[in-house]
């Protein structure tokens, strides 16, 4: 005999269909916060370089401030953004040289 009263959130004549959205919607939730609680803390500031880069005080890596195809005014990027496949990109790091910097690569998933 089970003397536990039953506890339930939602009332018993919810449709399926409805339960099952509510529990995807709350898992969605879920997986945002735990994401939003690993992710480590971004940086803060960048240091402007003057020439159009960027640097980032946490990793100490240089970013061009705008996209390849654009240009940078002193205040916004300006022009349009190329579009590359990854392979493109990857061959074009090697041709790239912008504010004295020849070595130029494509970040990984962690940058």
């Amino acid at each position: 005999m089970n003397l536990l009263p039953r506890v339930s959130c939602l009332p018993r004549n919810i449709p399926v269909r409805l339960m099952v959205s509510f529990v995807i919607r709350g898992l969605a939730a879920l997986i945002a916060l735990l994401c939003l609680i690993a992710t480590p803390a971004l940086a803060v500031t960048y240091s402007d370089n003057g020439d159009g880069t960027v640097t980032d005080p946490t990793t100490g890596l240089i970013w061009m401030r705008c996209s390849m195809g654009q240009t940078w005014t002193g205040s916004t990027c300006i022009g349009t953004a190329s579009g590359y496949t990854r392979d493109q990109a990857i061959a074009l790091t090697s041709t790239v040289s912008f504010a004295s910097q020849t070595d130029w690569r494509l970040p990984n998933i962690r940058e």
